[in-house]
């Protein structure tokens, strides 16, 4: 008994000191099928271990997703994922919900994706080369960077009426313009913007461009 004690408590300490490399392994591909539905229904998920996507999974829309314009992915709860890509689909889908939504890694839109999203969007890559294509969507979301990577802009950036906010990390506009209601970037975090020869449009009727002098580096050259 006392060697099959000592067994266990060596597989518990084995457990708590390798499962944080366990999650930060490689993830699934999470393909969205069958039409309308919820983020958190799982039975709209296609993957190899089933469920709904974690921080670590790639979720894909692609030309099996839907089957006639117009229908929507809802996110009901707060979901995450690591890289978005919309890039294959077909129709004229809908993003909706108010949930949040933590993308950890790309995120791509499609030119035929229709963005009804307003919860907050939070972009949290830990590491550098991840990018963001809009394809002309307009985000209705506060978009927050909050991670220790590096993000690059593949086109415009445009936040229309809501707020970027930039506390951590790189980002490199790579002469692609930003819309957006107010862009505040006053953390203490280490930050740096390659702004080059991007324009920052602060549109909103009382907005604001703050950028504390902490810790942020602007580089406005090309």
């Amino acid at each position: 008994h006392i060697m099959l004690l000592k067994v266990k408590r060596l597989y518990l300490l084995f457990f708590v000191l390798f499962f944080p490399f366990l999650l930060s392994g490689q993830g699934e591909n999470f393909v969205w099928v069958g039409g309308s539905g919820n983020w958190s229904d799982s039975l709209h998920w296609y993957s190899e271990s089933g469920g709904i996507p974690s921080f670590i999974d790639n979720v894909i829309f692609n030309s099996s997703s839907f089957t006639d314009k117009y229908q929507t992915v809802t996110i009901d709860i707060p979901a995450e994922c690591h890289n978005m890509n919309w890039s294959a689909t077909s129709y004229e889908p809908i993003l909706a919900g108010s949930e949040s939504l933590e993308i950890g890694g790309s995120l791509t839109f499609a030119p035929v994706l229709i963005i009804d999203f307003t919860g907050s969007i939070t972009f949290t890559a830990a590491l550098p080369n991840h990018f963001i294509q809009s394809e002309g969507r307009i985000f209705k979301s506060h978009l927050t960077f909050d991670g220790s990577g590096a993000w690059n802009l593949m086109d415009q950036l445009d936040a229309g009426e809501k707020n970027i906010y930039f506390n951590k990390g790189t980002l490199n506009t790579n002469g692609n313009n930003i819309n957006c209601r107010s862009f505040h970037s006053i953390s203490a975090e280490s930050r740096t913007i390659y702004l080059g020869i991007s324009i920052v449009n602060v549109t909103g009727l009382n907005g604001i461009w703050d950028v504390g002098r902490s810790m942020v580096t602007i580089i406005l050259t090309p």
